[in-house]
């Protein structure tokens, strides 16, 4: 028994080439599947296990939606007829969405193969048990257990999926009618600690997501467990057979290096014998990384640099990214669009990326002003204090300034912050409200005291930004009734022509979440990290400030007016350099202190190792030798390194002048090609024109004889019509003249039999008394009522015959004449087909006047044409005169059937009659007695 063990499809659409509005990534993901597909063809497994990650985005536009739903449908369909049973699992739900299989399953539900699961639950078939625990829902299983603490949930998260485990490991046992003699698998879609995770490293705790214990794998004992959600395909150590299958296709740079591919495991009985694993023709990914020499000598070669290095076989229908160091120079030299320009001509798939690594750069980040660059406003200082050898402290600066550029998180939004609603739910003193800022530039906000004012307007909007409570509790700002077990706020403003929706949400028991969106276009993309903190640092650097800041310029607080001139000295400067733009120069003091610590550092471990190499020469001799021998080595070196050079700028000169060759050949090969294309359509065209040509030629040499045989043929017809009413005739008669002679062979026999009778009587009248005479008479009294009976069921008999003998020849005349009928038909159906196919010919013919084509093929498919309509009537006729004949042959036969009844006839009443009549014997009993005996057994 044979398991295809795959997860992790990922069907969708990633950042790559595309063609004809069509993603080509996309096309990789199918590629990959189709050739599972071919291999389960091959392989006939009898169950496939599907563990999840069918789709790549929950979230996706309706034409995405379809093309995605029906990829993985004819997939899994496909799958389904090679295989007696597919289970398909779902994933995570930011991968697999509850609506997309609630549309999957929809669209399966009559493939009884297959299996769609959503729940945890056993699958029981005749070929193994599978218990299917489907991705975790982190919010489902927060509505089963509320209130928990982030500690608190993963330790619920893990006892809760090892019960899972060990349950469904008891139902396999109770579902199967033999649950000894198929094996029981495990499909989940989880970590287990101490898999090898995508980027490299192994997975041991399970404090960041829920994963499966070990222990539990262990103490279950499953079959073997089939495991999705971990893209790196392979078999947990220390576990005995638990399977990641991997992905199908590889997806990004941490796939670099990796297999794709799936597993087919073979099973004796419930025993795993052993599994094969089959590599798919995934897409694979390269990365290449520069030195600032690699960088110099791409400047100056271009693309001969490339094929000097053997690009062209690294980057080769790869996804590929280029990390590379460099200085400025080079840095502002180096022309991206170029380099990616040469990397698609030497055969890459698609450039990622290329990207500086380390260079000394200073990027101005255009914060406030042209004057807000750190380094320009560091040499006008300089020169400002005239600062002795400026120059060399620019140089000393600049890989700081660079540094803290590239890790700096300064907002990238820019313009006027407008709100635009706040709406709150279970909000201090509001269950429900909410406000819309649309269209108001100025308002005043009246109401008594403790009505709630400064709550909406200003508490609601910093504390959904910031949630720093005037109480200090978080969860003071949920109304406290019984009923609000939750609040929620939610404010959505605008910076610039940016749009942006916060939501916060709070339990009572301390639970909290809290989403940033963008919207765009009628969708709002999700900015959130995985944790609330990294979330609350996303929308500190999209606004640009802290709560601080925010509460001291663009919320001005009730009581709160004179926050930021009643702040401290350090307080204010953090106001200041947020608002101004200058957190960047505290940034560059930190940089600059540890650089110097470093430094330090460093210049101590080199006085230390300038004095173990001083005491080391002295021990040695004298260096001045050693470096003049040096010397005339070096020399000697730069003599054969010129030589080399001259060598390389001949090879240099080589290969250009092969490229120049290798262009103009492909050049003239794309002519040649181009020309065989045309030089075949020519041929093509030019033989179907003699096919065709020859059709017609032999048409019209056949021509007359085809008029003289359809002349005969309607000569035949004539003849067939005149000899149609004496044939039918004649087959009546034939039949009535067997069935009179079948009468007086009957009728022969019958006297034959009544002479041997009468003879044997006579001999016995010639002995019969006269009381023995009258019993005789009696016997023939009741004889000849027999008798009387007996011509009458003949004479009805006879009646009938003549009447059956109408109906056959009726029958005759009818079916004759239908037969005719039916011929007609068929001629002119003939005819019809050949007229169609002159319209045809017509249609693509190409003349642009048929109505005044001279040419004889044309002028007679005109003609033909034309009769298309009278001959499309002419078989409607015939169809009606076929139907009439038939409806006049069944009113005909009722009314014949009818007289039949009438006239009281049948075979059964006729063979009753002859099993009821007995035969009468004369007995002799002593010298004149007589008896008659009856006998009692029918004729």
């Amino acid at each position: 028994m044979k398991i295809l063990h795959t997860a992790d499809w990922h069907i969708g659409q990633f950042k790559g080439p595309v063609e004809d509005g069509i993603n080509l990534r996309s096309l990789d993901t199918v590629k990959c599947l189709e050739f599972m597909v071919e291999t389960a063809r091959e392989v006939h497994p009898d169950l496939v296990c599907v563990s999840g990650d069918i789709f790549h985005q929950e979230q996706i536009g309706p034409v995405r939606y379809s093309d995605e739903m029906v990829t993985a449908t004819k997939i899994i369909e496909n799958l389904s007829k090679c295989a007696k049973f597919v289970i398909v699992m779902r994933g995570t739900p930011n991968h697999d969405g509850a609506g997309q299989f609630r549309v999957l399953a929809k669209m399966l539900e009559k493939n009884k193969n297959v299996v769609v699961v959503t729940a945890p639950q056993v699958i029981s078939t005749p070929i193994a048990d599978v218990a299917c625990i489907p991705g975790f829902d982190k919010q489902e299983f927060r509505s089963k257990f509320p209130g928990l603490s982030a500690e608190e949930e993963n330790l619920t998260w893990t006892k809760y999926i090892s019960d899972m485990v060990m349950g469904l490991r008891a139902q396999c046992s109770n579902t199967n009618i033999i649950p000894d003699m198929v094996p029981k698998i495990l499909m989940a879609h989880y970590t287990v600690p101490g898999c090898n995770m995508e980027s490299g490293q192994t997975s041991f705790f399970s404090n960041f997501e829920p994963v499966i214990p070990r222990e539990a794998l262990q103490a279950a004992g499953y079959s073997a467990v089939l495991l999705g959600h971990i893209h790196r395909p392979q078999m947990l150590e220390g576990l005995e057979n638990v399977f990641y299958s991997g992905a199908i296709n590889a997806m990004n740079f941490n796939d670099e290096g990796q297999s794709r591919g799936f597993w087919v495991h073979e099973f004796d009985g419930d025993k795993l014998k052993s599994g094969q694993r089959y590599d798919t023709p995934y897409r694979k990914f390269q990365t290449i990384t520069w030195t600032k020499e690699d960088v110099e000598n791409y400047l100056e070669q271009g693309r001969e640099f490339l094929f000097a290095e053997g690009y062209p076989f690294t980057v080769a229908d790869k996804i590929v990214r280029i990390k590379y160091s460099c200085t400025s120079d080079q840095k502002k030299a180096l022309n991206i669009p170029v380099l990616q320009s040469d990397l698609y001509e030497i055969g890459a798939f698609y450039v990622a990326d290329i990207e500086a690594e380390s260079m000394i750069d200073v990027t101005n980040r255009g914060l406030l002003s042209e004057e807000s660059d750190p380094l320009l406003n560091l040499k006008k200082w300089l020169s400002e204090k005239c600062v002795k050898n400026p120059d060399k402290v620019v140089e000393l600066a600049e890989p700081i300034i660079a540094a803290v550029g590239k890790s700096e998180t300064t907002s990238e939004n820019h313009g006027v912050l407008r709100p635009v609603s706040i709406s709150v739910k279970n909000y201090r003193n509001y269950k429900e409200e909410n406000f819309d800022f649309t269209d108001i530039s100025f308002c005043s906000i009246n109401g008594v005291n403790g009505a709630g004012k400064s709550s909406l307007f200003m508490d609601a909007i910093a504390d959904c930004l910031f949630e720093e409570t005037r109480e200090g509790d978080n969860k003071a700002w949920i109304r406290g009734t019984e009923d609000a077990r939750s609040g929620t706020i939610e404010f959505v403003f605008d910076i610039g022509e940016k749009r942006f929706r916060v939501v916060r949400t709070r339990t009572k028991s301390g639970r909290a979440t809290l989403n940033i969106s963008q919207k765009d276009g009628e969708e709002w993309l999700n900015l959130s990290a995985e944790r609330i903190k990294d979330t609350q640092s996303e929308i500190e650097k999209i606004l640009g400030m802290d709560s601080m800041t925010f509460r001291s310029c663009a919320l001005i607080m009730q009581d709160q007016y004179g926050l930021f001139l009643q702040a401290k000295k350090e307080e204010r400067m953090t106001i200041l350099g947020n608002l101004l733009g200058l957190s960047v120069y505290g940034l560059m003091e930190q940089e600059t202190k540890k650089l110097l610590a470093d430094t330090r550092r460093s210049l101590l471990s080199k006085k230390e190792a300038v004095k173990v190499k001083t005491e080391f020469i002295e021990e040695k001799g004298d260096p001045d030798d050693e470096l003049e021998k040096l010397e005339k080595e070096n020399s000697e070196l730069a003599q054969i390194r010129q030589m080399t050079d001259q060598d390389i700028e001949v090879c240099r000169k080589q290969i250009a002048d092969y490229k120049a060759g290798q262009e103009k050949s492909d050049e003239l090969l794309r002519v040649i090609d181009a020309v065989n294309k045309e030089l075949l359509l020519i041929r093509s065209d030019k033989v179907s024109a003699e096919e065709e040509r020859e059709t017609c030629d032999a048409f019209l040499k056949n021509s007359e004889m085809i008029l003289d045989k359809a002349r005969e043929y309607e000569m035949a017809e004539e003849t067939v019509r005149a000899f149609a009413s004496d044939v039918m005739e004649y087959e009546s008669c034939k039949r009535a003249l067997e069935e009179k002679n079948s009468q007086i062979q009957r009728y022969e026999n019958i006297i034959s039999t009544t002479k041997i009778q009468n003879k044997a009587i006579n001999e016995q009248l010639s002995v019969i008394s006269s009381e023995d005479e009258e019993l005789i008479l009696r016997k023939l009294s009741e004889l000849e009522e027999k008798r009387k009976e007996l011509v009458d069921i003949h004479e009805k008999k006879d009646r009938c015959a003549a009447v059956y003998a109408e109906v056959n020849k009726r029958h005759t005349e009818i079916t004759e004449k239908v037969h005719i009928l039916s011929t007609q038909m068929k001629l002119a159906e003939a005819d019809l087909e050949a007229y169609k196919k002159q319209q045809e010919f017509i249609n693509n013919s190409g003349c642009p006047d048929i109505e005044n084509a001279t040419c004889r093929f044309l002028e007679k498919a005109r003609e033909d044409v034309a009769k298309i309509e009278q001959t499309e009537e002419k078989i409607s006729s015939i169809n009606g005169r076929i139907q009439a004949a038939n409806e006049e042959y069944a009113l005909y036969a009722s009314e014949k059937k009818k007289e039949i009844a009438d006239i009281g006839y049948s075979e059964e009443q006729e063979k009753e009659f002859w099993m009821k009549l007995p035969i009468w014997r004369l007995t002799r009993n002593g010298k004149r007695k007589w008896t008659v005996e009856k006998r009692l057994e029918p004729v």
